[in-house]
């Protein structure tokens, strides 16, 4: 059910671009499954339209992952990192429904859509967002204790 998840939301976030956004773009990572768009059988492994996790590697616009590389089959399976640092046990600080709502109205303000979110301790509050610049990590830890993680993950820069 969590890797329907990631091909869903990577159909949604248009993860699949063409072109290249220059030489000094940033990179980025994912491991997710491919939704098949057409072809005679629909999809794929046993007539699922859902491929296995393949590793994306591109660069992002703000819109979409445009792909810098050929999709490969992942080594690892997809997985979204913790939100938190420290293992809540899955239940979420009561009284941070507020302070989650604060943060993301913050986000969403500067235009960052947030994907989840977390209260992870009395304090803290856990975002999940697609990309987690720089520019968006400085400003939102200056106003606010949070723990900001990224879906797509930062490559080192070089070839």
């Amino acid at each position: 059910m969590a890797s329907l998840g990631f091909g869903l939301l990577a159909a949604a976030l248009g993860v699949l671009g063409a072109g290249s956004s220059g030489p000094a773009a940033i990179r980025y990572e994912l491991n997710a499954p491919l939704l098949a768009t057409g072809g005679r059988d629909g999809g794929g492994d046993h007539g699922s339209p859902w491929s296995q996790p393949m590793r994306l590697v591109g660069t992002w616009d703000g819109q979409a992952l445009t792909l810098t590389e050929a999709p490969q089959v992942a080594q690892t399976p997809p997985g979204l990192p913790p939100l938190c640092t420290q293992d809540f046990s899955a239940q979420p600080e009561p009284d941070s429904t507020p302070r989650q709502i604060e943060v993301i109205d913050a986000l969403q303000s500067r235009g960052v859509d947030v994907l989840e979110s977390a209260g992870c301790d009395r304090a803290t509050v856990g975002v999940l967002v697609v990309v987690a610049d720089d520019a968006t990590v400085d400003w939102i830890t200056t106003h606010y204790r949070v723990n900001v993680v990224s879906w797509l993950r930062r490559l080192p820069s070089g070839p």
